[in-house]
């Protein structure tokens, strides 16, 4: 959890993003009690990062207008995470 807030809270940048995604990847491959949870905060960064801009309270520092071109719903694949890992 102090991973994910750290690096996805309210304000966040793709910098943050990816040490968090970073630091939750190598949680998941040690297969140990943390690992479940790790991997959905993982996909929580990582969904995170594939949106550029800042829309609602998540605010992207490095992103801060917000991209009409990115509004409504997206669903992402399991494959399409392993290749931004």
């Amino acid at each position: 959890r102090p991973i994910l807030s750290a690096a996805a809270g309210v304000l966040r940048n793709g910098s943050a993003l990816a040490t968090g995604a970073d630091r939750l990847y190598a949680l998941i491959q040690q297969n140990g009690a943390a690992s479940d949870p790790a991997l959905v905060a993982w996909e929580i960064i990582t969904a995170a990062q594939r949106r550029t801009e800042s829309r609602g309270s998540h605010f992207r520092t490095d992103y801060p207008a917000r991209d009409s071109a990115q509004s409504g719903r997206r669903t992402v694949r399991h494959r399409e995470l392993e290749r931004v890992a």
